[in-house]
């Protein structure tokens, strides 16, 4: 077999150039997904079982003297796309007795981390199998629960403590399929019904003895995982669980995700998505989902349905699931195209489906989504905290500016610490010089001292704070992907700093800001990726420093606010820099600055900046062309307005010009924009029927592409799902009404769509319900129909606030600075419709107010 066709060299090279590049995989702090420790980079687990090769045989069966088809096989999985490779260990293959692992077993395993480094490959480690009953011991099956627990125990000890300092491994996955008997009769066989020769299902007791079986599942994952934790406290825990595990009518497996969920890092089960069922396999997701742990699918393929369904079902999940797992048998599809056999076309049609999905699933979402708005906090959020501490960084990273601006000395013991001044003198309770102290010494000055002072703060109100590390600032910075850190050496502390970015593999977080051009230049000399911004004085000679800044590739010049004239930007920006400005506070000249065309503004009050850049960036706008439906709801980001025009989706820039359309089900409705998606009201039923035959649904899309993502059904909405908020980790869903309602109703759901709460809104009649909603100034605002249109304000409780004739029933969206957009629409006869957008702000007396700009 030729088991490399196919798979051009130039990936099997990568892989193995990748190997440098493994970091280790924690779950996000926000314990929405995976991340890469070090970079803290998204990590998206997409790979195969490797289970067994072609004739059946597992791994342990052949890697003593087959190991080359084991290497070829990681290098064909990775140059088919993969990042993960989910082996599966037989007990009995590594325990010889119940105390005693196999250690021949234990140096493969060892030799299996290797290659999965040096080929740039994740181990999903699957343990306790028992998949061919010949090779299970005799003595294994004779032991009592307590024992066999004991043994499995032993076996995890062995391969925990082999594995536990390679950042190869993903996961531990303590068994393959585990269940807890239902019935109460005594089982005669710890294994389950066979499939295809193997045995994939096994049981953990033969003897429930009236014990509660989640209690069971709990106690037997709290042994192993103590098992694990004896020898490696960081790499990730799960089990491999059967679908009909949710507690649910029918069959199940005691190990219900809710009641075990908090003992293990992630949730792993197998599905194989049914044909013309995929909306079931949707909601056995959602119930999996609805721990709130990251989810991977474990298992899939195309066992029960085709590869275009699987591929639907791949799309459809992307909103629910954090991994996805398939199949690998040692034969690339280049080999099963050469057999002309019903199982090579289904595997094949796999494996074209896993090529055609990975860049899609792994690129687009790890990537870097730095912001570029040209706002610099200087020392942090030096207005609201005590500068160049760590309260300054994390609220500059968290209003949205771009960068965050810090300043380095060495202490006398060689740390690099971020502080302004020589002395903390003007910051600290103490006068202590900083190159002439040793970092212990300085911890003991609260240089929040002057800040509170200023402010008139108290203690409680402003904490005592010590002087950070460089290291310690880094490491926040890199925990997000939105803001980077500039780095402004007040010593020549330079080649320092530049190691310890190496050695965090910071790089593409930080940058360096400095008048001393020695320093910078030395910047460029030892890191020429990162980015040099050279500060300037007001009284700067362009004719000498243009070129200096040309010679040694400086990105950035930023210049004192009072020596930037409209000739002066102009300049900058016509030879190739990006021009800016430090330090601004007062908003008409950040407002100068502005009109003169400076992109970055170094200031103290970084708030301030984004609620005047975002004041300038939304006016009133026009939806570039004509749709066949009206216009139904609108949404905004940074830099984007999507509109929802009933069949179609369109996404343009603030000057509404068409960026992407694309066509949807009839009927789209209101929409929200959230974390990078757009969330939409769908009802596929009847609006407004008596008798409830709606069909409501929201509708996710990724905002960068307008790619549905998932599919959410909102039964809960009767009359049929209308329009869409979000606020406090909940959304919020709004819909239809027949005649004779005098209060509406808005139906809550948490972020994975589970019903919370259905609130009634005492609004009085209102025509067709409630179209649009959002959030904003601690209020919700709805757009109604009717004649005259009803706006209706409730506080958060939706207690009425007010009721008014204006109408914002095609689209409502708040802006920075408290102001909104109001959408409006025109359908003419024989015509198609458009859709516009008005500035609008709040008015006690009529609710909202239009403003000309």
């Amino acid at each position: 077999m030729h088991k490399l066709a196919g798979i051009p060299l130039i990936l099997l090279v990568a892989a193995t150039a990748s190997a440098k590049d493994l970091e280790w995989i924690e779950v996000s702090p926000q314990g929405d997904g995976f991340i890469r420790t070090e970079s803290q980079r998204p990590f998206v687990p997409w790979g195969f079982n490797y289970d067994h090769e072609g004739d059946g045989a597992l791994l342990e069966d052949y890697w003593d003297e087959k190991w080359p088809v084991v290497e070829e096989a990681f290098a064909e999985m990775k140059g088919l796309g993969a990042n993960v490779v989910r082996v599966h260990l037989q007990f009995g293959r590594f325990m010889k007795s119940p105390t005693q692992p196999n250690a021949e077993a234990l140096q493969k395993l060892q030799q299996l981390l290797r290659l999965a480094e040096e080929t740039g490959l994740y181990l999903d480690v699957t343990g306790l199998g028992c998949y061919h009953k010949q090779d299970v011991p005799t003595w294994y099956d004779a032991l009592d629960e307590n024992a066999r627990w004991q043994a499995q125990a032993v076996f995890w000890e062995a391969v925990a403590k082999t594995c536990a300092d390679s950042p190869a491994v993903f996961c531990y996955d303590l068994m393959n399929e585990p269940v807890v008997p239902g019935g109460d009769s005594k089982r005669d066989d710890w294994l389950g019904p066979g499939f295809a020769g193997k045995h994939f299902v096994q049981f953990i007791t033969l003897d429930r003895a009236g014990r509660d079986r989640t209690e069971v599942a709990r106690a037997w994952i709290k042994t192993l995982v103590a098992a694990i934790r004896k020898h490696d406290q960081r790499h990730l825990i799960t089990v491999g669980l059967v679908p009909w595990s949710l507690d649910r009518p029918g069959l199940t497996s005691g190990f219900v995700p809710e009641k075990i969920a908090d003992q293990l890092d992630f949730i792993a089960f197998h599905l194989y998505p049914e044909k013309g069922k995929l909306d079931e396999a949707l909601d056995t997701l959602k119930g999996f989902a609805a721990t709130g742990k990251p989810v991977v699918i474990e298992e899939m393929f195309t066992l029960k349905c085709g590869a275009d369904e699987l591929g639907e079902f791949i799309d459809a999940s992307q909103g629910k699931a954090n991994g996805w797992i398939g199949f690998y048998w040692g034969q690339t599809p280049d080999e099963l195209r050469e057999v002309n056999t019903i199982p090579a076309a289904i595997t094949l049609s796999w494996l074209e489906l896993f090529q055609e999905k990975g860049p899609q699933i792994i690129e687009t979402t790890a990537a870097f989504e730095f912001l570029n708005n040209g706002v610099t906090a200087h020392r942090g959020n030096s207005a609201e905290f005590p500068e160049n501490t760590l309260p300054a960084f994390e609220s500059g990273i968290a209003v949205g500016a771009d960068w965050i601006e810090l300043d380095v000395f060495r202490t006398q013991d060689g740390k690099l610490v971020v502080i302004h001044d020589a002395t903390t003198k003007r910051v600290g309770d103490k006068d202590l010089t900083v190159s002439q102290s040793t970092y212990n010494e300085l911890q003991s000055v609260d240089v929040a001292t002057e800040f509170r002072k200023r402010q008139g703060l108290s203690v409680a109100e402003c904490p005592p704070q010590n002087i950070p590390l460089l290291e310690e600032v880094l490491r926040l910075v890199m925990k997000q992907r939105r803001t980077r850190v500039s780095i402004q050496p007040k010593v020549d502390c330079v080649a320092e700093a530049v190691e310890l970015i190496r050695e965090l593999k910071a790089e593409k977080w930080v940058g360096f800001n400095e008048g001393n051009v020695d320093l910078m230049i030395k910047v460029k000399q030892l890191a020429p990726e990162i980015p040099v911004i050279w500060d300037r004085p007001a009284d700067c000679d362009l004719d000498v420093d243009l070129p200096i800044a040309r010679e040694h590739k400086f990105e950035s010049m930023v210049v004192h606010h009072t020596g930037l004239t409209a000739e002066r930007v102009q300049r900058i920006r016509n030879a190739g820099f990006e021009v800016g400005a430090w330090t601004v506070n007062e908003a008409d000249e950040m407002q100068r600055l502005l009109d003169l065309g400076v992109q970055r503004i170094y200031t103290d009050y970084p708030k301030r900046l984004l609620a005047l850049q975002a004041e300038r960036r939304y006016h009133n706008v026009a939806c570039e062309g004509t749709y066949p439906h009206h216009l139904q709801g609108v949404c905004v980001d940074d830099s984007h307005i999507y509109w929802s025009f009933t069949t179609k989706l369109v996404k343009t820039d603030l000057e509404g010009h068409v960026l992407l359309k694309i066509p949807v089900a009839n009927h789209h409705g209101d929409l929200c924009f959230h974390d990078g998606k757009l969330y939409v009201a769908v009802n596929l039923g009847k609006f407004n029927d008596p008798n409830g035959n709606a069909d409501s649904w929201v509708y996710v899309y990724d905002a960068q592409s307008l790619k549905e993502l998932s599919r959410h059904q909102t039964a809960e909405v009767f009359h049929g799902a209308g329009g869409i908020g979000f606020t406090n980790e909940h959304f919020f869903v709004v819909g239809g009404l027949p005649e004779g309602f005098q209060e509406n109703f808005v139906y809550e759901y948490d972020r994975q769509f589970q019903f919370v709460k259905k609130h009634i809104v005492p609004s009085g009649h209102t025509l067709l319900g409630i179209q649009t909603a959002t959030f904003a100034n601690d209020r919700w605002w709805f757009g109604c129909y009717g004649d005259p249109k009803i706006l209706l304000v409730t506080d958060d409780k939706f207690q009425m606030q007010g009721r008014y004739e204006f109408d914002c029933s095609l689209g409502i969206v708040p802006l920075p600075g408290g102001r909104f957009y109001v959408a409006s629409g025109r359908c003419e006869q024989g015509k198609e419709c458009t859709g516009r957008l008005q500035l609008a702000v709040p008015s006690e007396e009529f609710g909202l107010l239009d403003i000309t700009e």
